[in-house]
């Protein structure tokens, strides 16, 4: 099923269905959390597994100094809020790291031809004391690096999928091109 789920991600991506494609996106690492973390609740899962093999794949440029930057605890709250109440946006936490605590979350959709990812600025007041921190990310991006982790973490963990039990069958006629057909029982 999760290889399903991320060739529909990319065919969305490709249709510039990116809103359908970023929603479909945000819940591979809770399938792949799952796995990996199977007596875990939901949002330590998410988490773990999204600082363990999403947050390695680097953005254009990496954070440094008072810059924020998309880590686990961004990605999930970004997740709940997307998919729970389609709000693109974060809720920070004081559990987050001091340069995560952004004023300004923004998404960015760019032309497919056009470099997107993962920028920040920060905004300083009297005696250099940071006034506002800004994160934009770029859907097109955030959704390639959210798939490329869970192919290849799948891909390398095949046997940790055992909890996929479904019949699924895909009935439509084959002048459909984007007809598959799978079961897995």
């Amino acid at each position: 099923m999760l290889p399903k789920l991320i060739e529909d991600v990319e065919r969305a991506i490709e249709h510039e269905c990116y809103l359908a494609a970023l929603a479909l996106a945000l819940t591979l690492p809770d399938i792949c959390g799952k796995a990996e973390f199977p007596n875990d609740g939901n949002g330590a899962r998410y988490k773990k597994w999204c600082k363990n093999f999403v947050c390695g794949i680097q953005p254009r440029n990496t954070p440094s100094g008072d810059m924020p930057y998309l880590n686990e605890d961004m990605i999930y709250s970004f997740r709940n809020l997307f998919l729970h109440q389609g709000t693109p946006n974060v809720k920070p936490s004081s559990s987050w790291d001091d340069r995560c605590q952004v004023n300004h979350f923004k998404l960015e959709i760019t032309d497919p031809d056009t470099p997107d990812g993962e920028s920040s600025m920060v905004s300083y007041g009297a005696g250099m004391k940071i006034s506002h921190r800004e994160i934009t990310v770029g859907v097109r991006d955030l959704c390639y690096r959210l798939r490329v982790a869970a192919k290849k973490y799948y891909e390398e963990n095949t046997d940790k999928f055992t909890f996929f039990n479904f019949d699924l069958k895909d009935r439509r006629k084959k002048s459909n091109p984007f007809n598959y057909l799978w079961e897995e029982e």
